[in-house]
């Protein structure tokens, strides 16, 4: 539905949805992102507008998935609600947001707002001490679920209704008060619930920058089919190059350097 990977500009590589940088939010080649490069917020009034496009509503029933890779040290107090993703306002409230809470000491939340009546899940880990961390919230029938690094960390029972409105979707609230302070990169929407695995694949997919697979994802024996696609907004095209890939027991290359008398 949308994916703006913020690699010196703000466009959605997925759907054309292309965001405008408002404010100041610094979105250069200078700012290291999670992958590749990222937008930096400066907490006061920069913001990244969407604008709004139907294809960015859930109707009633509709799951969906709402993801981006953060780093920041900020802890919100009072009413300060500093969003990542917002789509949400007016009267009754109605929309989507996943943010830091004031009221949850440095957690995530992912919350709607449906003719006013909110439903919210929040992390049990906090996200504010400096490192990147991918923020994850999908609505799975009438379970609301957040994941903080690939790993569910909560879930409740929430609205299933409509969530469509005439508003902007904003990286970085959009308003006072719900500034985000900190990095945003690789923000990413679907209008499925990704499964458990595909947001484990999400996280360690970037946790090594994109192009190394951890280790913790293989096994011996294992069996994999290296493919090469080129990839639009309407699908993937056939793999240009296809190999098998087994993974064998290869015993590793380790030195000892011991001091020259044996003793340490």
């Amino acid at each position: 539905m949308g994916y703006w990977p913020l690699n010196n500009n703000t466009g959605d590589f997925a759907l054309g949805n292309d965001g405008i940088s408002t404010g100041g939010a610094n979105c250069s080649a200078s700012i290291a992102g999670r992958i590749g490069t990222a937008c930096e917020f400066d907490g006061v009034n920069d913001f990244i507008n969407e604008s709004d496009a139907d294809i960015l509503d859930f109707g009633a029933g509709q799951d969906y998935t709402t993801s981006a890779w953060i780093k920041t040290t900020f802890n919100p107090t009072g009413s300060i609600w500093p969003m990542i993703i917002r789509k949400e306002g007016g009267s009754p409230r109605t929309g989507r947001n996943i943010y830091l809470n004031p009221d949850t000491d440095g957690k995530a939340c992912f919350d709607t707002f449906v003719g006013g009546s909110i439903s919210i899940v929040c992390s049990v880990s906090t996200v504010i001490n400096g490192d990147w961390h991918l923020v994850t919230g999908t609505r799975e029938g009438s379970n609301y679920n957040i994941f903080i690094d690939g790993i569910l960390e909560n879930t409740t029972v929430g609205n299933t209704g409509s969530l469509a409105n005439a508003l902007a979707q904003y990286i970085s609230g959009g308003g006072p008060q719900v500034w985000f302070n900190g990095t945003i990169d690789e923000v990413a929407i679907w209008n499925r619930s990704l499964s458990a695995n595909e947001i484990k694949a999400l996280y360690w997919g970037g946790v090594t920058g994109g192009n190394v697979l951890n280790s913790s994802l293989l096994a011996k024996n294992d069996n994999w089919l290296v493919e090469v696609a080129l990839c639009d907004a309407i699908g993937c095209g056939t793999p240009a190059n296809s190999s098998a890939l087994a993974i064998i027991n290869y015993a590793p290359n380790v030195s000892i350097n011991l001091p020259a008398n044996g003793i340490i």
